[in-house]
Order: structure tokens, then sequence, then C-alpha cells
């Protein structure tokens, strides 16, 4: 195959929003082929949406990361590697069929150039696994691509594949410092040169040396997924649960979360001053920059950074036997000082509402509270 500029990237970890503003940079550069090393739906929001994009997207070609491996590893699936249980639950039966058919490594000849793709998370771990198995040692390689290291690397051997250009893009999804990164091979010159690239996450802005790309110009579709309302919608009908106790349905919560998730920095988190060992679980998963109390009631609101441990909190671990939240108030805000939470959900999961949301996201938000039948306003713009 040939093409004159390829993409390479690795560990989106089930970013959708990382990947929307890095399809909006394939659109712009028109690159038509991505080579994908793997950990792409594990350990983030939006697993089933970034797989179903990536699966159906004819310029990706897949190879599974040791987050993918270890869904279909039993002695693994248990300890939460990669979201463990709850990945395998999310993504259902047909999407496990889809990814069980994805290679862990894969050969490709493209522009007359050998590439090896495997994830191996970087150099010097499959410099262990050359020494020590008959792996990836058959062919000379002109691009060995690797992830897993989340640090973008080109490094060479005087060993095994002495002659090979040894890459990892870095990590496009895991959003630390709200940026996402990738790399370019480019063939257009009679030696293929490497570019280094990344994409402000949060602005919206595709960063090239010094270029600068507006979103405005960019995927006129992607773009209007992600276009913010300045709705308000308020969830007022619970269901009932087998025990008889009225809770919004779960799958409903599950959705707000995911949507404050992946829009937000900070969470707010509100329980009793009695419930002490619900205290010392926040505490324990929550980076607290601020503790807000009042006086008349003991109520306590724990606000702080979302990181991996909150998500997974949220996600595995927010419900009561009973099927309600464990806390009375779940809120998810931009800024640490924000006196009103975009998305929130209160009185131990029997309301909510979200104040922005995009075209997408209302649409399938509406879509869910018909299903069970919650009655919900939404002001007329």
């Amino acid at each position: 195959m040939n093409h004159s500029k390829i993409a390479v990237i690795s560990d989106i970890h089930a970013n959708v929003k990382a990947l929307y503003k890095f399809i909006n940079y394939l659109e712009q550069e028109e690159i038509n082929l991505v080579l994908n090393l793997g950990d792409f739906i594990s350990n983030g929001p939006n697993p089933c949406e970034v797989f179903d994009i990536i699966i159906n997207d004819s310029r990706f070609i897949n190879i599974m990361g040791y987050d993918e491996e270890n869904i279909f590893n039993s002695s693994k699936i248990d300890e939460g590697i990669g979201q463990g249980r709850w990945l395998r639950d999310k993504l259902g039966k047909e999407r496990l069929s889809k990814l069980r058919k994805i290679p862990s490594t894969k050969s490709l000849t493209i522009n007359g150039r050998n590439i090896l793709l495997c994830h191996h998370n970087g150099w010097s771990q499959i410099e262990q696994v050359v020494a020590h198995s008959k792996v990836l040692k058959q062919d000379k390689y002109d691009f060995l691509l690797c992830g897993g290291t989340h640090l973008q690397e080109l490094s060479h051997s005087r060993r095994h594949y002495a002659h090979t250009h040894i890459i990892d893009p870095g990590t496009l999804g895991d959003g630390k410092n709200e940026k996402g990164y990738f790399a370019i091979i480019n063939f257009e010159e009679k030696e293929p040169m490497i570019h280094f690239q990344s994409i402000d996450i949060k602005q919206g802005i595709q960063e090239e040396g010094t270029k600068q790309v507006n979103d405005v110009i960019l995927n006129k579709k992607v773009e209007e997924q992600l276009k913010l309302k300045d709705a308000f919608l308020y969830i007022q009908g619970p269901s009932q649960n087998k025990d008889g106790i009225m809770y919004i349905n779960d799958k409903i919560v599950e959705r707000i979360i995911e949507i404050g998730i992946r829009e937000c920095k900070y969470i707010s988190i509100g329980c009793w001053s009695n419930e002490h060992q619900l205290i010392r679980e926040i505490l324990y998963h929550l980076k607290c920059r601020t503790i807000k109390s009042s006086e008349s009631d003991g109520q306590q609101w724990y606000i702080g950074e979302i990181t991996e441990d909150v998500i997974n909190l949220l996600l595995e671990k927010r419900n009561l036997p009973c099927g309600r939240l464990k806390w009375f108030e779940l809120s998810f805000q931009n800024r640490v000082e924000d006196a009103s939470p975009l998305y929130s959900i209160f009185n131990y999961g029997k309301k909510g509402f979200l104040r922005r949301l995009s075209q997408r996201d209302l649409y399938t938000v509406e879509e869910m509270l018909k299903k069970y039948n919650l009655e919900y306003t939404l002001p007329e713009e």
C-alpha cells in the first residue's frame, strides 16, 4: 500500500473526546491511514464509543494492547486491570467477538518499507521479549512501532533491530496534562521523516510546531457532535427497583457520570458527617482540594480532581445493595470554586440535572429517559 503520510497512535484509553480531536486532525491533514497500537478501550469512561468509531473507520489498522489481551485472560479479569469485568460487561458479546479477532502484533509493508506493530510497553520491554523468545526475531523492519509507555520516544538499538527506527507515539488519550500525543511518518521525501505531534484536548487546537488550526474549520460532523448546548435538562421521575425503592434507573446514572467524567475536571461528592465509612472511602480515592460543610444539618461535600481512582469508584463502587447511590449528591464542575455544577445526581440518585450537553449526548440521554418512562423538562431554546 502507498500513502504520503500515516499517523501512529497508542493508548487512547477510552477517551472519546481525544479521539474526536484526532479525527479532526486527520480530516484537516487528509491522512487516510492510522496505525493504532492498542490499549484503546481501557481505563477510561467511553470504551464503547471509542471501540465503535475505530472498528468502523476504514482508516484504522488496529492491534490489541495488554489491556485488551487481559480482557480475555481469566486470571486477570477480576484484578481490575484495564477496568476488568466492568469493561467486559460494558462492551457486550458482539464487541468482544470483534475484539477477539484483532491481532496482538501485525506486519505491514507501506511504500516499500517493512513495519511491525506491537504494544510491549516501549523498547526496553521489546529487548526482553527478543532476548527470551523467538517472537519478533524473524524479519528485518524499517520501523518498529510500539506503545505502552505513554511517552513519545524515537529509539535505536545497537543489537537487535540495529537498522530499525523504533517509535513510541505517546498516549493519545491519557490526558493528564490535557494534551493527546501521536506521531506522523511522512513518506513524501526520499527518506521518511518522523514527526511527533500533539493536540490540545481541552481547547480543540491542533499544534504542529508553530502552526495552529482552530476546530472551527475542521470536520463539521464531529464538531456538531461536540457542540455544547446551554440546556438545563432536569430529570423528575424516578423508576422503581425490585425492592420498591424509587431511584433513577442506574443506566441513566451511569450515563450522567460518563458525561461528567469526560467534560469536567473536578467532582464534588456529598455525604453526611456521621457516615464515617463513606467519608474514609471518599478520602481514599479523592485528592481533595476543598471540604465544605453545612452547620445546620451535618452535610459535607468533598471536592477534588477526577483521577483514575475516582473513575473506578464512580463506575464500579457507586451503589449500596439497595440500588441507590452511596452519596446523597454527586456533581461535576470545571473549577473548584464553581458555585453551580454542570452535571449532578442528587437525593441519593432520585433526581438529576445536566446543564450543558452536546447534541449527541442530549439525544442519547433523552432516548434513555423515554425508554425508562421518566419525566424530564428541557427549556425551549
